[in-house]
C-alpha cells in the first residue's frame, strides 16, 4: 500500500466518523474509542494496532480482512479496517484501525438491573444466552481460538433481542482471566469464576495445564449458575485455599431445581463437573443442544398429535350419540341403574361409623401423595449420576445436619398395601365406554344384568375392604407416631430425604452424595456411594456407615494397563484396577472377591484387610490361569 493510498483511508475515516469517547480499558473490548457514524449514527468501537515489523503487519491484515467478510450472529463483527503507513528516518510504521460491533450492556449490568428490580430470567431466556456463548465459543474452537475469560462482564447482551455477543480474542487482544488473576495479585479472584484447575494452577504457583476449550465450558457454566438465581458466585470459591468448594457449587444446583426444568440443571451440572476429562467442550456441547432440542421438539410433535387424536375421538362420540337414538335411550337407562345401585351403596355404608369413613378418606389420600412422591424419585432417580460434584465425600457421622421441619403432605409407601382401594372409579369408567358401541337394545340390556350383578358383589365387598382398612390404619398409626418425613440439605451440600425417628435418620434417602438405606442416623442396609464427578463409588451392602456384606467398589479414574502385569506383586497394582466385586467388612474387602485389572486380566480369590491373601487365580485375558497362594499381596507358591 503506497502512503498516498494510506493517507486516503485515514482520511475517509475522520470524514465518516466522530469520536464520541475514549475507554481505557473495557472487559470485552480493552482499549480503544467509541466513534460515531455520522450519516446513520450508528455506534462503533474503534481499537488502534501499531505495527513497525511488516511482515506481522501483511499477515494481520489478511487475518483481519477474513474475519471482515465473516458475519456471526453471536460474535461481535469487524465492521471496516483502515490501514495506515508511514515511512521514517527509523524505518517504517503500520497503522491498523478497527472498527468493530459496539454493543453498550454486558450480561453484568443486565443482571444488576434486574436485582434491583427483582426480575428474574425465565429459562426461556436462560438457555438463549446459553445457546448464544456455545455457538459462539463453538465457531472460535473450530478455529483454534480459546476465550479463556468468560464471566458476566465479559459478555455482550442486547435484552430487547435477547441476544449475546462475545468478542474474539485475535482481534480485542484481552487479556485471559488467569493472567488477570496473576496481575492483580489474586485480587477479586472469586469473581474470575476460573475452573478448578486453574484454581490449582494457582494454589501451586505454576503454569496451568489443562484443556482452555473445558476451562472455558467451567467458566460458562458459574455464569449461567449466576444468571439463573441473580447472585454471584462468590461463596463457590475459597480464596485463602485458592480452590473451587465443589460442595457449594453442588448446593447452588439444588437450589434452582425446583425452579427449572431438569434438562436445563442436567446441562448446567455436566459443565460444572469437577474432572476435567468428564467435562464437555464446545463442540460435544454444540451437539448434544441440538440433540436435546430435537428431541424436544419431536416431543412437542407427538403431543400435538395426541391432542388432536383426543379431539378426534371427543368429536366421533358426540356424532355417535347424535345420530343414534337407541345408544342414547341406553345412556339413559345406564345411568338411572347407577343411581339406583349408589343408593344400595350408600344404605350399605350408614351402618359404618363417621369415625371409620374419615380415616379411610385420609387412606385414600395417603395412598395418592404417596403415588405423586413415587412419581417424583423416580424422576429424581433419572437425574442421580449428575447429582453429587464433590472433592470429599464426608462421613454421615461428621456431618451437622441444619434444622428440618415436617413436610405434611409426605407420605410413606413402604408397607402400605396397594391393593387395599376405597373408590369404584376404575369400574366406572369401564362401565361408561363400552356403551357407545352397542348395536342393539338386546346387547345393552344383557350388559345392565352383568354389571347389576358386578355391583351387588362390589358392594358387600366393599363393606368388608373398609372394616380390614380401618384396622389397618390404627395399627399403623400406632407404630409410627415417632416418625416423620423430612427433607435436608447439609452443610457439604448433601441431601437427605427420608423419615427421621427420634430424631435420627431411618429409612430411605433420595439425593445427595448417597442413595439408599438409613438406620439410626447412619447408612445401613443397601446403598449406592457417588463420586464428585457422579459416578458410583460403591455399590452393595451397609453397616453403621462402613462397607459391609456383599458389594462393588469402583475405581473413578483408573490408569490404562497396556502390558502384562505381574502378579506376583500386587503391591504394584496402584490405579491400574476398575472395580472389585466381592466381600466386604469394615470397609475392607475383606472374603472372597474379584479384581478386574484395566488390562482386562482379573484376580479371583481370598481378600483380608484389603490385601490379597490366601488361595486364589489370577486370569489372564488370554485365557491363562495361574493358580497359588498370597500372602498380603505377594504371590507364595
Amino acid at each position: 500500500m503506497g502512503n498516498s493510498d494510506s493517507n486516503a483511508s485515514i482520511k475517509a475515516l475522520h470524514t465518516n466518523y466522530m469520536v464520541i469517547r475514549n475507554i481505557k480499558d473495557d472487559p470485552r473490548y480493552g482499549e480503544g474509542r467509541i466513534v460515531q457514524q455520522k450519516q446513520t449514527k450508528q455506534e462503533a468501537f474503534q481499537k488502534e494496532i501499531n505495527l513497525t515489523d511488516e511482515d506481522k503487519f501483511k499477515k494481520f491484515k489478511v487475518l483481519l480482512e477474513k474475519k471482515e467478510s465473516n458475519k456471526y450472529e453471536n460474535l461481535i463483527n469487524v465492521t471496516k479496517l483502515y490501514f495506515h503507513e508511514e515511512s521514517q528516518f527509523c524505518g517504517q510504521f503500520f497503522q491498523i484501525y478497527i472498527l468493530l460491533e459496539y454493543i453498550p450492556q454486558s450480561l453484568k449490568e443486565t443482571i444488576e438491573k434486574r436485582l434491583t428490580n427483582k426480575q428474574y430470567f425465565k429459562e426461556k431466556e436462560l438457555m438463549q444466552i446459553l445457546k448464544g456463548c456455545i455457538d459462539a465459543l463453538f465457531i472460535l474452537q473450530s478455529q483454534n481460538i480459546t476465550h479463556q475469560a468468560i464471566r458476566p462482564e465479559t459478555i455482550s447482551y442486547q435484552e430487547q433481542q435477547q441476544l449475546v455477543k462475545l468478542s474474539d480474542p485475535t482481534v480485542s487482544g484481552l487479556l485471559s482471566s488467569f493472567q488477570l488473576v496473576v496481575q492483580e495479585e489474586l485480587k477479586q479472584i472469586n469473581q474470575y469464576y476460573l475452573s478448578p484447575q486453574l484454581m490449582q494452577s494457582l494454589n501451586d504457583e505454576v503454569q496451568p495445564q489443562h484443556n482452555p476449550y473445558k476451562s472455558d465450558v467451567y467458566s460458562l457454566g458459574m455464569t449461567m449458575l449466576h444468571l439463573s438465581t441473580l447472585n454471584n458466585c462468590d461463596d463457590c470459591y475459597d480464596i485463602p485455599k485458592l480452590k473451587v468448594l465443589l460442595q457449594q457449587v453442588q448446593r447452588r444446583l439444588q437450589q434452582i431445581e425446583t425452579t427449572f426444568s431438569s434438562q436445563y440443571v442436567s446441562l448446567l451440572r455436566k459443565m460444572l463437573l469437577l474432572n476435567e476429562d468428564q467435562r464437555p467442550d464446545f463442540i460435544q456441547l454444540k451437539y448434544e443442544l441440538q440433540a436435546s432440542q430435537s428431541s424436544q421438539s419431536q416431543f412437542y410433535e407427538e403431543q400435538q398429535v395426541i391432542q388432536i387424536q383426543k379431539a378426534l375421538q371427543v368429536q366421533n362420540y358426540e356424532q355417535i350419540i347424535e345420530t343414534s337414538p337407541i345408544q342414547l335411550q341406553s345412556m339413559q337407562m345406564f345411568m338411572n341403574s347407577e343411581e339406583r345401585n349408589n343408593l344400595k351403596i350408600q344404605q350399605s355404608n350408614q351402618s359404618i361409623k363417621n369415625s371409620q369413613i374419615q380415616k379411610s378418606q385420609e387412606l385414600r389420600q395417603s395412598q395418592q401423595s404417596n403415588q405423586s412422591i413415587y412419581i417424583e424419585r423416580n424422576e429424581v432417580k433419572e437425574l442421580r449420576p449428575d447429582i453429587s460434584d464433590h472433592i470429599k465425600i464426608l462421613p454421615l457421622s461428621e456431618q451437622i445436619a441444619e434444622p428440618s421441619g415436617i413436610d405434611d403432605n409426605i407420605g410413606n409407601q413402604i408397607g402400605i398395601d396397594k391393593s387395599i382401594h376405597i373408590t369404584n372409579e376404575p369400574e366406572q369408567q369401564n362401565i361408561l365406554m363400552p356403551v357407545t358401541s352397542f348395536e342393539t337394545s338386546q346387547q345393552y340390556e344383557q350388559f345392565i344384568k352383568m354389571q347389576q350383578s358386578k355391583s351387588n358383589y362390589y358392594i358387600t365387598d366393599q363393606s368388608q375392604k373398609v372394616d380390614q382398612n380401618m384396622r389397618f390404619i390404627n395399627s399403623i398409626n400406632t407404630k409410627r407416631s415417632d416418625i416423620e418425613k423430612v427433607i435436608e440439605i447439609y452443610p457439604n451440600g448433601s441431601k437427605y430425604d427420608g423419615e427421621k425417628q427420634n430424631g435420627l435418620r431411618q429409612g430411605y434417602d433420595n439425593g445427595g452424595v448417597y442413595e439408599g438405606q438409613w438406620y439410626d442416623n447412619k447408612m445401613h442396609g443397601n446403598g449406592t456411594l457417588f463420586y464428585a464427578s457422579g459416578k458410583p463409588a460403591y455399590e452393595g451392602q451397609w453397616v453403621n456407615d462402613k462397607f459391609q456384606g456383599k458389594g462393588t467398589l469402583y475405581n473413578e479414574e483408573p490408569q490404562m494397563l497396556y502390558s502384562e502385569f505381574d502378579y506376583r506383586d500386587f503391591d504394584q497394582v496402584g490405579e491400574y484396577w476398575t472395580k472389585y466385586v466381592g466381600q466386604f467388612y469394615d470397609d475392607n474387602k475383606e472374603g472372597q472377591g474379584i479384581l478386574y485389572l484395566s488390562n482386562g486380566d482379573k484376580f479371583d480369590g481370598t481378600f483380608i484387610q484389603d490385601l490379597i491373601s490366601g488361595l486364589g487365580r489370577y486370569i489372564k485375558v488370554n485365557g491363562q490361569i495361574i493358580q497359588g497362594r498370597w500372602w498380603r499381596n505377594k504371590l507364595q507358591q
